[in-house]
């Protein structure tokens, strides 16, 4: 397997396991962030989970096609969702939301925007 393909499958795999956790139990997730559940936050949460869901399938699926148009597309779209939510996460935590886990967030966050913007930048994505 290709660096690409395997960055592809373990960023995809990495939301798919978020997303269902946040879909199937949103209050156990957000309590271990510091993050008080409520109706509002747990049906958010719940949303958020079903978008990573829904962009990180076609990904998961992508990482066994040749490294063409299905790769090139999910890394583009992971690499600007992670790259907003970079922003998002660390403006939250340096406003001192939630504990100290929430760097472990902007750090999952910073992973994978970094290594979709190399692999679009470093024109390791062959679009054929």
């Amino acid at each position: 397997m290709s660096p690409l393909r395997r960055f592809v499958a373990i960023n995809a795999f990495t939301g798919i396991v978020f997303g269902l956790v946040l879909v199937v139990a949103p209050r156990f997730l957000l309590s271990l962030y510091g993050i008080a559940g409520g109706t509002t936050t747990e049906l958010l949460a719940r949303m958020f989970g079903a978008e990573l869901i829904g962009l990180n399938v076609p990904a998961w699926m992508a990482r066994v096609k040749p490294e063409g148009e299905a790769v090139w597309f999910a890394v583009i779209g992971h690499a600007f969702a992670e790259t907003l939510l970079l922003a998002i996460s660390l403006s939250a935590a340096l406003a001192g939301i939630g504990n100290a886990m929430i760097w472990s967030v902007v750090a999952i966050f910073a992973l994978f925007s970094g290594g979709n913007l190399y692999f679009i930048f470093s024109k390791r994505v062959a679009v054929s």
